[in-house]
């Protein structure tokens, strides 16, 4: 699946962080503001606030630690984890009808190649889908840290 780490220092204390990342959350669905998710003391669960539909939008969970006047935020991106098993168990079910489209004892009609095809636009559309948000989303993590 998806998966990408993300690390960088703010200068200020971890509270004060804190602060400027929850003026720029707001509740999920939110189109004013640049985050939407959750900010607890010294840790975070966001997304970036989009106005289009992206089901393999990363989601972003870190903390923050804090080093005297500068804070080190820390964290990952992944998928949802709901789009995350459908999108295992739509490519399990496609290797299956693959395997089974190779078998020449079944009456297979047609080209056997097809459900490969799929697994691979499968993939495909995932990576592309959240590799091409990745770096979008750091910036407005990384810009809301520094205020």
């Amino acid at each position: 699946m998806p998966y990408a780490w993300f690390s960088f220092e703010v200068p200020g204390p971890a509270d004060v962080v804190t602060e400027r990342l929850r003026a720029a959350t707001g509740p999920h669905g939110s189109r004013i503001m640049t985050l939407c998710g959750y900010v607890y003391e010294g840790s975070f669960e966001l997304q970036r606030a989009i106005h289009y539909r992206n089901s393999f939008l990363p989601r972003m969970e870190g903390t923050l630690e804090s080093d005297g006047s500068v804070t080190r935020v820390r964290g990952t991106m992944t998928m949802h984890p709901l789009v995350a098993g459908f999108l295992v168990l739509w490519l399990v079910c496609v290797t299956f009808v693959g395997l089974v489209a190779l078998d020449p004892a079944t009456a297979f009609a047609g080209d056997r190649t097809g459900p490969f095809w799929m697994i691979g636009f499968g993939v495909l559309l995932a990576l592309g889908g959240f590799g091409i948000e990745v770096v979008p989303s750091r910036r407005a993590l990384e810009a809301a840290a520094r205020g």
